[in-house]
């Protein structure tokens, strides 16, 4: 019975979204997550960037698990005035509860015909003449899972170890962007519905971007801890907003650069 036409590496939004597709269209699909649980450990707070594909999905799912549905992005000047303001509406922007929207992805690949395997970590593809034959797993119950198309979403980790490193042999340095993903409360003047990118010289990236859950709280992407604390300190509309900001929550973020 571990045979399929498509096997899924990763439980995780892109692909339980990828087996669902796959088995609404007649293929024997099944996921593979490594870990006991889809959704844990959470690996972001939640923000869904808006693309035709997101709307499709958030269209889906229940509107419980959304937090905010975001109207727009307004973009600050250094000065603190608006430079810009770009319409989000139909475009899919939201912040999620992150573990149970990965969940309920998961369902829904269940119900349209694929398989879930929990805490059963793929290490290598097998190959005869060239075509994928099989999956190697490392797992007490299980070797190996046979099929025709392997999907790899386990993440951006997957590139550090594991079948892509094998898969893709002529990778031999990888550069990551990190920083750290803060869920802040304490934070003034937010409006909950509008994502707000702010212009600076107060870090590297000379911006930084607020993803309210409220009129006090938000998510924030800074590269560091001193960052943060060199933005509260500084004269900015941000620093202001975030003067008595306190974190309840810090992830990590990265973005492989290949």
């Amino acid at each position: 019975m571990n045979k399929y036409d498509v096997i899924v590496v990763g439980a995780g939004p892109a692909g339980s979204a990828a087996a669902k597709a796959a088995a609404q269209h007649g293929a024997r699909t099944i996921i593979l997550e490594e870990h006991k649980a889809v959704g844990i450990p959470q690996h972001c707070p939640g923000r869904i960037q808006g693309s035709s594909f997101t709307e499709s999905i958030m269209s889906s799912i229940n509107k419980r698990m959304i937090v905010t549905d975001y109207r727009a992005r307004r973009v600050f000047a250094p000065n603190g005035k608006i430079a810009q303001e770009i319409p989000l509406v139909g475009k899919g922007f939201c912040l999620v509860e992150r573990a149970e929207f990965d969940r309920e992805l998961a369902r829904q690949a269940i119900t349209a015909g694929a398989d879930l395997r929990l805490n059963t970590r793929v290490s290598g593809i097998e190959r005869v003449n060239g075509k994928v034959l099989s999956v190697l797993i490392e797992s007490q119950h299980l070797s190996q899972v046979e099929g025709k198309i392997v999907i790899y979403a386990g993440g951006i980790k997957a590139w550090a170890s594991g079948a892509l490193r094998q898969e893709f042999p002529g990778i031999t340095e990888i550069r990551n962007s990190n920083g750290i993903l803060f869920e802040l409360t304490g934070v003034r003047a937010l409006e909950p519905e509008i994502v707000e990118t702010h212009i600076g010289a107060f870090n590297e990236e000379c911006y930084c971007t607020v993803w309210p859950r409220s009129h006090e709280s938000c998510i924030m992407s800074i590269s560091s801890l001193d960052t943060f604390n060199k933005i509260k300190s500084g004269d900015y509309l941000i620093s202001k907003k975030l003067s008595n900001a306190v974190p309840i929550q810090m992830n990590g973020w990265s973005l492989a650069n290949i």
